[in-house]
């Protein structure tokens, strides 16, 4: 069985998988795409019984590995993906293959690369035989990102081999890729709770589809989703009250704080997520803008630094030309990071469904 997810941007009824193709589609005008996450799985959730304190997450790991000859994870060493393996491994579930893919070259030292792999993590998968580190390289960023038009092959302007899973040499149509997506983002508004994913939340592995996101957002298991989302508010109120007033509440919401890093840490462990020993990843990813970590000028100085000027140049030329083509897009950060969109909401408690362009009907 090949698995394709029910993941989309529609532009005028259209579907794309790739959000380029949709803002194409758009030229000329000043409509905005609109991304589809499994809407028809979650248009139809009411009714839906969720064990408070069932384990959803391994009934999920039996049935995809029931139903998938070809089942890979994609692990970072984060709370997520570990996660992931330490329940497949508790319960003897093997994954055919587990993919480390690096953000830098094997011969550069930076944080986000030394946080993926530590000798505890080895350790771990020291009897997993499809356990392999694929390394980022010049030769590859080359090959990629020197073809005319290289955002129409992976969907994001990401450097790294997790944002361009389709273009990896272990790249297989017919696997299924695990991917740890992602923790829930909850809004309380005019006293009700609601679920939602803006799309930047979930962004990595968007346009391929045999990449699964793991943690609810798929046909297969939505209690997922629900059942961490409620656990979200339940702790949310129980630290600090019901709130007064709209607020949005998810793991990196005291970014920039001095509370930020327990509360991650205690929002981690309150959905029952592993963490890595002495790993800080989900901690020190959280503190500063992708576009200015590992998602962008850190690779583009990289490169500089290593001769290929040329490329990091024109890396940013194209990205330039993709903010002036656009212009309706709203930009967190130009010109590395497109300002999220909702697809929908479901309310946490009748498990209603509403489409992501109403928020103005529960704000």
């Amino acid at each position: 069985m090949q698995y394709k997810c029910n993941r989309y941007y529609i532009a005028f009824g259209k579907k794309f998988r790739n959000i380029w193709r949709a803002y194409d589609e758009l030229i000329g005008t000043v409509h905005d795409v609109e991304p589809y996450i499994e809407n028809a799985t979650f248009e139809n959730l009411q009714g839906l019984r969720v064990d408070p304190y069932r384990d959803y997450e391994v009934d999920l790991l039996k049935d995809l590995r029931s139903r998938f000859t070809n089942l890979n994870l994609l692990y970072s060493g984060g709370v997520d993906s570990h996660t992931i393996a330490v329940k497949a491994k508790q319960n003897n579930l093997q994954f055919d293959r587990t993919l480390v893919l690096k953000q830098f070259s094997e011969h550069h030292d930076h944080k986000i690369d030394t946080s993926h792999v530590i000798p505890y993590v080895t350790d771990f998968f020291k009897d997993d035989p499809g356990f392999e580190i694929v390394y980022n390289s010049k030769d590859w960023i080359r090959r990629v990102f020197k073809n005319k038009e290289w955002w129409y092959t992976g969907g994001d302007t990401d450097t790294a081999p997790i944002g361009q899973v389709a273009q990896l040499d272990v790249y297989d149509e017919d696997s299924v890729y695990v991917v740890g997506e992602e923790k829930p983002t909850i809004l309380y508004s005019k006293g009700e709770w609601w679920i939602t994913f803006p799309n930047t939340m979930i962004n990595t592995c968007w346009s391929v589809p045999n990449c699964l996101f793991f943690y609810g957002l798929n046909e297969f298991c939505p209690e997922i989703l629900i059942q961490h989302a409620r656990k979200t508010r339940d702790f949310y109120v129980g630290k600090f009250g019901e709130p007064t007033e709209t607020k949005w509440i998810h793991y990196k919401m005291f970014t920039g704080t001095p509370e930020s890093d327990d509360f991650i840490r205690q929002f981690n462990a309150n959905l029952g997520r592993y963490t890595v020993p002495d790993n800080n990843h989900d901690v020190e990813q959280a503190h500063v803008p992708p576009a200015i970590s590992h998602r962008g000028i850190a690779r583009l100085n990289d490169l500089c630094q290593t001769g290929d000027m040329d490329l990091a140049m024109q890396l940013l030329k194209d990205c330039n030309a993709l903010y002036h083509k656009h212009p309706q897009i709203q930009w967190e950060f130009p010109p590395f990071e497109i300002k999220g969109r909702t697809p929908w909401f479901v309310n946490l408690d009748s498990l209603e469904f509403l489409p992501g362009d109403q928020i103005g009907a529960i704000t």
